[in-house]
């Protein structure tokens, strides 16, 4: 058994790991829990997942009875991949700063807390790290798949993990046609190994496509683990838990919970967690430019442009910024171009002067009409009035076009090579997205907007 139990070797343990007081208390529970059985064979026996479900005192104020050990086992048994247990427990034991570094008189209760870090309390590297172990595959196909796999079914147990009342036909619904869920997300790891003529996928190639694609790809397994260790505590500042988006209006294009198009976002930043606000659908509001400028014109905050083409791909901007009716680009904090199906690929900014959002509707007041004609109409995000907004939707919702290279956005194309980076609009959606303040305080702005114009074009009338 461990005996650092004291509050000052607890706090000397709190200067190098990045867990407070209470978590330590746990963990050392935990490890001494997972350490207690009488021999070797029975520790390796012992289930894992099990002992840190249970390192908590809160346990059965969280789940009563037996409802914990049966909660765990069954995800173990039907949402989480197979062997997973004493894969993550292999893998948390993989980094050697311990063994080479460790400064306490107990190095097994180190290298198990340095461990339970690596699964995101060190930051997303190193929780990349111990998914790759996980895997334990470098072959591009198989590998590729089994890292996708195992984050969707991470975020599914995390979810179950903390419902009062599990429903467990619901959930195994979730895992329905996974591999359809998972597979943009396997043809851009695979891709990203392809173009670059590599024959396996490295650790480093993983956590380099990860970074680049999709930085939240390890928030699933740090938040499961977070809640299964610590219940319901509060997630550390620094870290962003894993939450599925919340659509609060019907979508002709995330047509599902868990499409693979919200699933691949979710990913990406954590904008996407929580509450999604309609702003436009073409379905419900038309397929109207009038419609869609009068949803954006004021809005002041994060969204989400999406757009299904008329051949079924699925591609879109995240602009953070205000939209107004201008011959110039609006000012925007971030932005990315995207490609949700199907594959997934998303093109960041590069460009730091920060204006990315165009929008010019019709030649409305004497200013407008004395600028040059050629300057388009409708509606751009990135590039330039000069060479062309990188993503342009023209006022006539037809002959869209989407670019491949130019100084604001890094090199590649959201449409395959066959369409010469043009298609048409089947549905379009315009998303507000971000928590609910971000969310109220943008529509808020847009209605200031919208009584501004109106008093505008009252007086204007007024005058004549």
């Amino acid at each position: 058994m461990v005996h650092l139990t004291t509050l000052s070797q607890i706090h000397r343990l709190e200067e190098r790991y990045p867990f407070n007081e209470e978590e330590l208390e746990i963990l050392i529970r935990c490890h001494d829990h997972i350490i207690s059985e009488s021999t070797q064979a029975e520790r390796e026996d012992g289930d894992f997942l099990e002992k840190l479900a249970f390192s908590s005192p809160y346990t059965y104020f969280f789940l009563p009875g037996d409802e914990m050990r049966q909660r765990v086992t069954w995800l173990e048994d039907h949402i989480l991949p197979e062997g997973f247990p004493n894969k993550l427990r292999a893998a948390i034991s993989e980094d050697a700063f311990v063994t080479y570094a460790n400064e306490g008189q107990d190095r097994n209760l180190e290298r198990f807390l340095e461990g339970i870090a690596d699964t995101g309390r060190r930051g997303p590297k190193e929780a990349l790290r111990v998914m790759y172990e996980i895997i334990g595959d470098d072959q591009i196909d198989t590998a590729a798949h089994a890292l996708m796999d195992l984050v969707f079914r991470l975020s599914v147990a995390s979810d179950a993990f903390v419902v009062p009342n599990l429903d467990h036909s619901m959930v195994l619904t979730r895992l329905n046609n996974v591999n359809a869920k998972i597979n943009p997300l396997v043809r851009s790891l695979k891709d990203y190994c392809l173009h670059r003529k590599w024959n396996i996928l490295s650790r480093k190639v993983f956590i380099q496509w990860a970074e680049s694609n999709v930085p939240l790809l390890s928030a699933p397994l740090s938040t499961f683990i977070h809640r299964l260790v610590f219940r319901d505590s509060p997630y550390p500042v620094a870290r962003v838990p894993y939450r599925h988006p919340e659509l609060d209006h019907e979508s002709a294009i995330f047509t599902a919970f868990d499409c693979p198009s919200l699933f691949s976002l979710s990913l990406t930043s954590r904008t996407f967690h929580g509450k999604m606000h309609c702003l436009y659908s073409s379905d419900s509001d038309g397929m109207s430019f009038s419609c869609l400028e009068y949803s954006l014109l004021g809005y002041d905050g994060p969204n989400l442009l999406v757009i299904k083409t008329q051949t079924k791909e699925v591609i879109g901007a995240f602009a953070h910024g205000s939209w107004r009716d201008s011959i110039h680009y609006n000012s925007s904090s971030d932005y990315f171009i995207f490609q949700l199906q199907p594959r997934f690929r998303l093109l960041p900014a590069v460009c730091e002067d920060g204006r990315f959002m165009y929008l010019r509707s019709g030649d409305r007041t004497p200013l407008l009409q004395s600028m040059p004609k050629e300057l388009p109409h409708g509606i751009g995000i990135g590039g330039s009035i000069t060479s062309k907004p990188l993503l342009f939707i023209p006022d006539t919702l037809e002959h869209c076009a989407v670019g491949f290279m130019d100084l604001t956005h890094q090199v590649g194309c959201v449409l395959p090579d066959e369409h010469l980076q043009r298609f048409e609009i089947e549905c379009l959606e315009v998303w507000g997205v971000g928590d609910d303040a971000v969310i109220q305080y943008a529509l808020k702005k847009r209605e200031e907007y919208r009584v501004y114009q109106a008093d505008f074009l009252k007086n204007e009338r007024t005058d004549d």
